[in-house]
């Protein structure tokens, strides 16, 4: 779990997060870049926004899912124009709550 209250985090980890990991910014920001691994099949986890910024990096030819809802906030996926083949992706499913706040996923 990742939390940022009235600050920032920002890391780059060297282990792929475990399903169901959870991300939280609340006046604050987290940043995770997780562009440098090679992710598993697919990966569940969750990130809220309240007052404050999650973004989340990803590999390059990363499908993200994201669900949940936004109220005075935004959930945005940024990915790149040009895609992987099907055999190299990964899939992340990304539980996104965000209350007056912004939770970002941006592909690398």
């Amino acid at each position: 779990m990742d939390i940022a209250l009235f600050g920032s985090t920002k890391s780059t980890p060297v282990q792929v997060p475990r399903d169901g990991d959870q991300l939280f910014a609340a006046f604050g920001s987290v940043e995770i870049d997780l562009s440098r691994l090679v992710l598993p099949e697919s990966l569940r986890l969750s990130a809220m926004a309240t007052f404050g910024g999650v973004k989340l990096i990803v590999p390059r030819g990363t499908d993200v899912v994201i669900r949940g809802f936004a109220l005075f906030g935004s959930q945005e996926y940024k990915s790149r124009s040009e895609r992987m083949s099907e055999a190299s992706r990964s899939v992340i499913y990304l539980n996104a709550v965000a209350v007056f706040g912004n939770v970002e996923v941006i592909e690398d």
